[in-house]
């Protein structure tokens, strides 16, 4: 934890060093304006800390205001740098292009300081995009058809939420926007791939209720994501449990006798000494290869061994990066980032974007997810088949 904290300060109170020395060359503040920005700058960095720590005391009332600020003012700073980058790389080319050739006119279209007001406006204007996309959940739809379901047997609908986080910032409003979408996708069958709450728990039972009221005909099933864990697992399995959902920690289920549903425990559980549960090739190994396997597994990785005894693994923890460039680390991090990808001898996986946000409440050119699975008969009067069966 200390370590995790001198990186903090040293990574982010570093920026916000830069931040203040760069505001101070190019603008003449008087005394008591360098004060006040110093000590906004100061609060800023100590606010993610101390709102968990006020939360840990239960003081809810001031924790969650100061997350939301906090968070707020971490995305709006990772505007405000990339766009500021951006203005300075032009003006180091138009002033490259200037001493190349003379005649090409004025070599900086911003001086520093109005460069450093551009970047900040252009900082605000994406910040309030990206706290609306946070918002506009969107449903993807996967339609697959399998001979592994009886030819009289119903279409099941899967719906997936993955990494809603729920914390300090998302609350009761936003699940309760999620659940409506949900209830309106009219599920048979409803799962949770992980990181169900986030890394702070207290003063969230209350809406465990939300979830409650939805009970789809083949139950609601759920596993551990690595926020479980960081979470303290007592709390967020009561959590999960209270909220309805089953939870698979290397189990299997059958919902309805029509199709296999495997939940695997987070690979972050074997560092806390709480992963429970044989390897997924076993368990999977062990049922009936005549039904439909669904395999829920929180990380988009794919052990070569469980190949060809699943037909479809569900997964989330991206985000796709949540913000715009982060998915390029995403994408070098987990091969099957985002959607839909054929996997060898048959197999499958589907990486949900997420339900939520983590950090701060904005997606970027990344927006929310609720994944919605039609899984119907072979001989169906259904469209032609995004996913056919192995």
């Amino acid at each position: 934890m200390i370590g995790f904290l001198l990186f903090y300060l040293l990574i982010y109170g570093g920026t916000h060093g830069f931040l203040f020395y760069r505001v101070r060359q190019v603008m003449a503040l008087p005394l008591w304006g360098v004060w006040v920005l110093a000590v906004f700058l100061a609060l800023m960095v100590a606010a993610p800390v101390a709102s968990v720590i006020l939360e840990r005391l239960r003081w809810e009332w001031l924790a969650r205001p100061l997350a939301y600020a906090a968070f707020i003012w971490m995305g709006w700073l990772w505007f405000f740098f990339s766009a500021y980058a951006v203005i300075g790389i032009a003006r180091l080319a138009t002033g490259l292009v200037k001493m190349i050739l003379p005649q090409a006119g004025a070599a900086l279209f911003f001086t520093p300081g109005a460069g450093l007001a551009a970047a900040a406006a252009a900082a605000l204007a994406v910040c309030c995009y990206a706290v609306f996309e946070a918002g506009a959940l969107r449903v993807e739809t996967v339609e697959i058809k399998t001979d592994k379901l009886p030819a009289q047997a119903a279409p099941i609908t899967v719906v997936q939420i993955s990494d809603v986080h729920i914390g300090q910032i998302v609350r009761r409003t936003q699940l309760q926007a999620i659940m409506k979408k949900v209830a309106a996708l009219k599920p048979d069958l409803f799962v949770s791939t992980g990181d169900l709450l986030d890394a702070q728990v207290d003063g969230c039972e209350d809406l465990c209720a939300i979830f409650a009221e939805a009970a789809p005909r083949l139950g609601k099933y759920a596993i551990t994501g690595n926020h479980e864990f960081y979470s303290g697992l007592e709390k967020t399995l009561s959590f999960t449990q209270n909220a309805g959902f089953t939870l698979l920690r290397g189990e299997a289920a059958v919902p309805g006798g029509l199709i296999n549903v495997v939940g695997i425990d987070d690979r972050t559980g074997k560092y806390f000494g709480n992963f429970k549960g044989p390897a997924e090739e076993e368990i999977l190994r062990r049922l009936d290869q005549g039904k439909y396997t669904l395999l829920l597994k929180h990380q988009p990785r794919v052990a070569p061994a469980a190949l060809g005894l699943f037909d479809l693994q569900l997964s989330g923890h991206t985000h796709n990066g949540q913000i715009v460039p982060f998915n390029l680390f995403t994408r070098l991090a987990f091969r099957y980032n985002t959607g839909l990808h054929r996997l060898p001898r048959g197999s499958w996986i589907y990486t949900n974007r997420g339900t939520g946000t983590w950090g701060p409440p904005m997606r970027f050119l990344a927006p929310p997810e609720i994944t919605r699975i039609v899984i119907s008969p072979a001989g169906a009067e259904k469209p032609a088949a995004t996913v056919p069966s192995r």
